[in-house]
């Protein structure tokens, strides 16, 4: 079995959980560092964006930020969902992919390398890859799984900070997925785009499908909605585990966003310009205009990630999209007249859209009208 491998990053504390190093006398981590097939470490989260470090998070120190999952419902049942905003600054079509058969550069979606999906699903339940004989997966001993591959990624969030100002950033949690079977390659064996190069291994298919996997901290810890700071999750288990140029990458996986093609009319009106585009479809995030806390108190208003989202589907339901567009609802019966108490606001789409968005009232989306919405599980 390969060499464990040896942070490159001084003083990086690398997971939230005991990770340690085994050298054993014929294991020599400091004479690998041209091995291809030999990992390097975790990246380094020094230029992501503040929402990819986590709540609380220090991009020059990683591992301080969580990532917290989110307390919503759908057709009545508790789901949860990690939120992250889309940049919409200077971006006229967010939801744009593609446009005249060319990747939409200002929503950027680089590629990346997914290995024997399956069935709809981009994460398979068995790996085709060779692991090492008689293996068995040891949390103590090793940093990956051996008898799994993990997928590749071409590209890391950036964000551009300077002194005195806010970062920006054009980062969106999307790749365009390509595919390539493991099979007949040994388990972890490829962690870089460049080894397929090297390698002389035939290139990825396009499969024109899109993912939204959102690159985070590889030292965050992740937390279920059922224990949201931690007290008794050791913040490893919903987050996954890929590859950036031979760095070790932490993702969460929301899976595939649904697209659509059509013709759009641009420019000018008196020289309209076709276009063909392709576009993520997202499905509807449902939120109170006004809720009442408790029983006499005053309205205050709805807000989106306090625990009584309404999403239309789950993850593996038809209709589900890990990308959600934002609307308000009205429970209020009348001016004047206070809205529902938490505890009694609808569980389900049907039941608002029914009962809380009469054909004669003109619903409008939310100020912050799209997020991406990922369910992981």
């Amino acid at each position: 079995m390969p060499c464990p491998m040896l942070s490159r990053f001084t003083g990086f504390l690398v997971f939230p959980v005991s990770v340690f190093l085994v050298l054993g006398g014929a294991c020599d981590p400091y004479g690998t560092y041209d091995d291809p097939a030999v990992g390097l470490g975790p990246v380094d989260p020094v230029t992501f964006p503040a929402a990819n470090i986590g709540t609380g998070g220090d991009r020059k120190r990683p591992g301080r930020g969580i990532f917290a999952e989110t307390r919503a419902f759908a057709a009545g049942e508790s789901i949860g969902y990690f939120g992250y905003a889309v940049p919409s600054m200077g971006v006229p079509d967010p939801l744009r992919v593609v446009e005249d058969d060319k990747p939409y550069a200002r929503v950027p979606t680089p590629t990346a390398i997914v290995f024997d999906p399956d069935a709809g699903k981009p994460i398979p339940d068995k790996y085709l890859c060779s692991p090492p004989p008689n293996y068995s997966f040891d949390r103590r001993r090793d940093e990956v799984r051996y008898d799994e591959q993990g997928n590749i990624f071409t590209a890391l969030p950036v964000a551009t900070y300077a002194e005195g100002m806010m970062s920006t950033s054009s980062y969106v949690p999307v790749v365009a997925e390509t595919t390539m079977p493991s099979r007949g390659l040994s388990c972890q064996q490829l962690k870089s785009e460049k080894q397929f190069e090297t390698k002389g291994l035939p290139k990825p298919s396009p499969s024109g499908k899109y993912l939204a996997w959102l690159v985070i901290d590889p030292a965050a810890a992740v937390y279920p909605k059922e224990d949201p700071t931690g007290m008794m999750h050791g913040g490893i288990g919903l987050q996954r585990w890929g590859w950036y140029g031979r760095y070790l990458l932490a993702y969460l996986d929301g899976g595939y966003i649904p697209t659509e093609e059509k013709m759009v009319s641009e420019g000018p009106m008196a020289m309209p310009v076709m276009r063909k585009v392709k576009r993520m479809v997202p499905q509807k995030l449902f939120i109170p205009r006004t809720v009442l806390r408790t029983a006499g108190a005053m309205p205050t208003p709805g807000q989106a990630g306090a625990g009584y989202d309404v999403l239309e589907a789950k993850l593996g339901d038809p209709g589900y999209s890990p990308l959600c567009e934002l609307w308000t609802y009205e429970t209020s019966p009348g001016m004047g007249m206070p809205p529902l108490p938490i505890a009694d606001l609808p569980k389900d789409a049907k039941t608002i859209t029914d009962t809380y968005l009469p054909p004669a009232l003109a619903v409008a989306p939310a100020a912050s009208r799209y997020t991406y919405c990922l369910q992981v599980r």
